[in-house]
């Protein structure tokens, strides 16, 4: 990582910001689905509840990543930042979430790759749309 930093957001607690030298970068949000709301990406209904729950988190969150990443070109070397072609995504824009879920089982999850053991012999499974984490025990 070239750069990481941390925001406190009333309402959402703290966010994560790491920036790669790629420039890439993630925002990291820890919180729990509110009560009610199925994290299941298979069902026409489940998914529409869901993903109306991201836009709104998407709505505070993505101003903010607009403004880093406006100040990290501002900062950077004139010879480091440059146009972009039409066919690279948009920058300085939060593009997807991606859900984590800790302790808990998605069952709908597709899997894809290899399933890889972490520290203590924990697995991880990435998924499409969540990545399934064992408990810290």
């Amino acid at each position: 990582m070239m750069a990481t930093g941390r925001y406190t957001l009333d309402g959402l607690g703290s966010l994560r910001l790491y920036l790669s030298c790629l420039g890439a970068g993630f925002v990291v949000l820890d919180g729990h689905l509110p009560d009610g709301l199925i994290g299941d990406v298979e069902t026409d209904a489940s998914r529409e509840v869901l993903r109306a729950y991201e836009q709104s988190l998407t709505d505070r969150i993505g101003p903010l990543v607009a403004g880093w990443s406006r100040r990290v070109a501002e900062a950077a070397a004139g010879d480091v930042v440059r146009a972009q072609p039409e066919s690279t995504l948009p920058a300085g824009q939060m593009l997807w979430w991606h859900h984590v879920a800790i302790g808990a089982s998605f069952p709908a999850a597709r899997w894809y790759g290899v399933p890889t053991e972490l520290d203590g012999g924990a697995i991880a499974r990435v998924g499409d749309g969540v990545t399934n984490l064992p408990a810290r025990t």
